[in-house]
């Protein structure tokens, strides 16, 4: 399907709503369609050259979709700042999903020994920890998101770590849930940590 250049200020909106702590809107619920986000509001913006390139960069809606998370992950939130360079990397990252989910739990089996550990170590999990760190992805914590269902039952911590980590994984699972395979990443979890 494709997307005007409305369309794409529109879904572009959204996203980065998505993402915001203080707001409760949820894209996929409204289908990508930013609030307020009409034709005529459209036409008279002064950046809708961008968005005009953009759905004639990428026609499809679903890789315009995954185009825009890239950049709000990395913290582009202005249409004029995006670049496709975090586009190519999101899409490597998705495409590598096993393999750095399998380097993962190598690195937290050996950081931890035992897979309890790893979110029920402390007022901060070790896993959280870990990501701070940047020695573990985001899209390891949305697939053990995914398999356990942990993020709702941490503790309150005084910096607001747990609360803003299990927020952003929480916003970011249903866009990668269908490329995880939870019987795969089941297996690899009990590799690593019964070895």
């Amino acid at each position: 399907m494709e997307c005007s250049p409305a369309e794409c200020w529109s879904i572009f909106t959204s996203i980065g709503l998505h993402f915001r702590t203080d707001n409760s809107y949820d894209a996929f619920k409204y289908n990508f369609k930013g609030p307020r986000c009409n034709r005529d509001k459209f036409l008279v913006r002064r950046d809708r050259w961008k968005y005009e390139k953009l759905c004639k960069d990428y026609p499809k809606r679903d890789d315009y979709i995954t185009y825009c998370l890239s950049n709000v992950l990395s913290g582009n939130l202005y249409i004029g700042s995006t670049k496709d360079e975090y586009y190519q990397k999101h899409k490597a990252t998705l495409q590598r999903l096993d393999y750095t989910f399998s380097g993962d739990m190598s690195t937290l089996a050996s950081n931890v020994g035992h897979f309890d550990a790893i979110i029920s170590d402390g007022h901060i999990p070790t896993l959280y920890k870990s990501y701070q760190a940047g020695e573990v992805s985001l899209e390891t914590l949305c697939i053990l998101e995914h398999i356990l269902n942990f993020t709702k039952d941490l503790p309150e911590d005084p910096l607001g770590i747990n609360r803003n980590t299990s927020y952003l994984v929480q916003q970011y699972l249903p866009f990668i849930r269908n490329k995880i395979d939870v019987i795969k990443s089941v297996e690899t979890i009990r590799r690593k940590f019964e070895s």
